[in-house]
């Protein structure tokens, strides 16, 4: 989950992404990992492969994610898309936003 809040005139606010494992219950597993601002050194976005018919549907409905720190921790992320022709099985408009959300977070908060 991406925690964070709205820019406010003449203020700013603490934003940190949070990534916390669960079981297939949705019960929390471990403890979480955050990454802030001054603490990631990267990341990058892609696909699952390519090829074959398989890659082709994941890469249709999914992304990856991979975010590195700077205590050289790697987080490798496989997230629904929420939008497309499966979209509404995969949390919609809702997801999507989500995504695109934590995206520009990362590019915004990339190194240097």
């Amino acid at each position: 989950m991406c925690v964070g809040s709205r820019q406010g005139f003449m203020s700013g606010k603490f934003v940190v992404m949070i990534v916390q494992e669960s079981d297939r219950k949705q019960r929390p597993r471990g403890e979480p990992t955050s990454v802030t601002p001054e603490s990631l050194a990267g990341s990058k976005t892609g696909g699952f492969g390519a090829g074959d018919l398989q890659s082709s549907i994941i890469n249709k409905t999914s992304l990856r994610i991979t975010v590195k720190t700077t205590s050289g921790e790697r987080l490798k992320l496989a997230v629904a898309k929420g939008g497309g022709p499966l979209g509404g099985l995969m949390g919609g408009p809702t997801q999507e936003n989500g995504v695109e959300a934590v995206i520009a977070w990362l590019e915004r908060n990339a190194p240097g």
